[in-house]
């Protein structure tokens, strides 16, 4: 057993289950999320990778019990520093919310008040769970937009959301969910709307916070390019449930589950230049009528009968009948 075993991790989520009434479908749920387990370390970063509808934003949004009806948390364990999150009143889970977990959504527009200017927005959390005064929050503001490119002018304070770029917006939402540095960082495809350089800046900011201040980091994306640079390990879901995980780098480098290898080989590549993307063919599905066996056979280019009929467990890291590098593909 290794130092990282040996530790309480930041958080761990067991056999994590999110579903959806789907009242027209024949099953009547929609089994978004469907025993999801993961963990992540204090400093640690955490890819957490899968095609849209996968199951990732769910994920995170059911960390911070901000799933709401028609979906519902129907199985699991969410803990966080040690302390069990499920089943938390919704009094306790404000005091968590912003101060010590906190969600950098994927769309700013979900996280920025339209009729607020940037500084009400942003100084809210921190006069609200640190108890600085307006002009200390003020201060912290300005400083940590510095740090994620605005210039020193504390006057982007009083504009509205409107009145930024949408690369701006997505770094005040950023700016906005680690105002009171929170332990842990959810972070929702954050760096979308931004050019390389701004990607760079924010990943360098959420690195050095994870090594200087020991933040944990679930950093979920499509983009293998920017995870490598930041996160050490991944976790790789396809249909609600975990299909991979295992260090980062080794994970681009040797996928053992077909799916991880088609998602990575989806990514653009200047070897490839004017050939066409390589993708796997169909779609995950309907989440209220998930494929018997293993979710990805359908699309599987190496899927056989037992695929087809039982559902593989997650098993050193992998969840696959046949893996790639064991059958020598």
């Amino acid at each position: 057993m290794n130092a990282r075993e040996l530790r309480t991790p930041l958080l761990a989520v067991r056999d994590l289950a999110v579903h959806f009434d789907a009242p027209h479908s024949a099953s009547g749920v929609a089994r978004a999320v469907d025993g999801v387990g993961f963990e992540v370390g204090e400093g640690e970063v955490l890819a957490l990778f899968g095609e849209s509808g996968s199951g990732k934003s769910v994920t995170a949004r059911a960390i911070l019990g901000l799933v709401e009806r028609p979906g519902r948390l129907v199985a699991g364990s969410i803990r966080f520093a040690g302390r069990e999150l499920v089943g938390l009143a919704e009094s306790d889970y404000r005091r968590v919310r912003g101060r010590e977990i906190a969600l950098v959504f994927q769309d700013p527009a979900a996280a920025l008040n339209p009729v607020l200017t940037l500084g009400e927005q942003l100084c809210e959390a921190p006069r609200a769970h640190l108890g600085l005064t307006a002009a200390a929050a003020r201060e912290r503001a300005t400083a940590l937009l510095g740090e994620l490119g605005f210039d020193g002018d504390s006057g982007w304070l009083a504009r509205f959301p409107h009145q930024l770029s949408g690369g701006q917006r997505q770094r005040a939402a950023l700016a906005q969910a680690l105002l009171c540095e929170p332990k842990l960082v959810l972070a929702d495809e954050p760096t979308t709307a931004l050019d390389p350089t701004l990607v760079a800046t924010v990943v360098e900011l959420l690195r050095r916070r994870a090594s200087e201040r020991g933040t944990g980091v679930l950093w979920i994306t499509h983009d293998l390019r920017v995870a490598r640079s930041i996160a050490s390990r991944a976790v790789v879901l396809y249909a609600g449930r975990v299909v991979e995980t295992g260090p980062l780098a080794e994970l681009s480098r040797s996928p053992r589950h077909p799916y991880t290898r088609a998602l990575f080989d989806a990514r653009p590549s200047a070897t490839r230049r004017g050939s066409p993307l390589l993708a796997p063919q169909g779609s995950a599905g309907d989440p209220s009528a998930w494929p018997s066996g293993c979710r990805f056979h359908p699309r599987c280019p190496f899927a056989d009968a037992a695929c087809a009929a039982i559902e593989p467990a997650l098993a050193r890291g992998v969840a696959c009948h046949h893996p790639l590098a064991e059958a020598g593909r």
